[in-house]
């Protein structure tokens, strides 16, 4: 058999979901497009009930719970389990098409991001560790992050948001300026899927919005936090009176409609 040249190829190719999709394929009879909604459908149910298990690509790490103050050691700072994913098959596709300094900076957004969705922040040396890269590398990635008033929540900037903003909402953003999804996926070094999920968050909220709900019900109907649903709120107030917008606000509406209905 001939071997593949591509190394992100042959990893991806070990991974169990493709060991699982070859078993149903050569045991099975089933055709390949059967046998990848197959196993993302056992994937996503098995995830659903095993959030205490590890799935490949992740591990446990311990961090800064996030209600300690700055200034305070870390010696005396309480610490969290929390679960991080370091790799997934979108990394390997992403450093072949852009390179690794690419995937290192969209490791940096989901690392943080999963940190804090646990109740932990991140410091750069954390990210460092974790990433195997060196601080400066870290502050490099940061510094382009600010550039573009996208916030990320590292131990060091969380208590100190100032003007930026969050990249999901940066995405939302430039979605509405015209950018297609797969601009934005290059751009942002987001999956599409990811970049699907924000605008479906998006849409909920401002079509809840539109219908008179207040913002505590917005949170306990979407389940996410008030600091991203008021960043899509004061971003759907700016937008949705001007001109400009109003074609890609219908598009979201027509788009996501059955979507969002199904999660209200």
């Amino acid at each position: 058999m001939k071997r593949s040249k591509n190394p992100g190829e042959r990893l991806r190719q070990k991974t169990f979901a493709a060991w699982l999709i070859s078993v149903f394929l050569r045991y099975y009879s089933l055709s390949l497009a059967e046998a990848e909604n197959l196993v993302q459908f056992i994937l996503l149910e098995f995830r659903k009930h095993q959030s205490q298990v590890l799935q490949e690509g992740q591990i446990w790490y311990r961090a800064v719970a996030i209600h300690e103050p700055a200034g305070k050691s870390l010696a005396q700072c309480e610490k969290k389990k929390i679960k991080l994913t370091l790799f997934t098959d979108q990394d390997i596709q992403l450093r072949n098409k852009q390179g690794l300094y690419a995937l290192h900076k969209a490791q940096v957004l989901r690392l943080t991001e999963e940190a804090r969705r646990q109740g932990a922040l991140l410091t750069q040396e954390d990210l460092a560790i974790l990433l195997n890269v060196s601080v400066p590398t870290v502050k490099r990635i940061m510094a382009e992050y600010r550039q573009q008033d996208i916030y990320i929540p590292t131990r060091g900037n969380y208590r100190d948001i100032g003007p930026g903003m969050s990249h999901k909402t940066k995405v939302i953003q430039l979605f509405l300026q015209g950018y297609t999804e797969t601009e934005i996926s290059n751009r942002m070094q987001h999956s599409l899927n990811s970049i699907e999920r924000y605008l479906i968050d998006f849409t909920r909220v401002f079509l809840l919005l539109e219908q008179g709900y207040p913002q505590d019900q917005i949170r306990l109907a979407t389940r996410l936090s008030p600091k991203l649903i008021n960043e899509y709120i004061q971003l759907y107030k700016l937008v949705k009176h001007k001109s400009e917008y109003q074609s890609r606000l219908e598009e979201l509406k027509q788009h996501y409609h059955l979507s969002v209905k199904k999660n209200f």
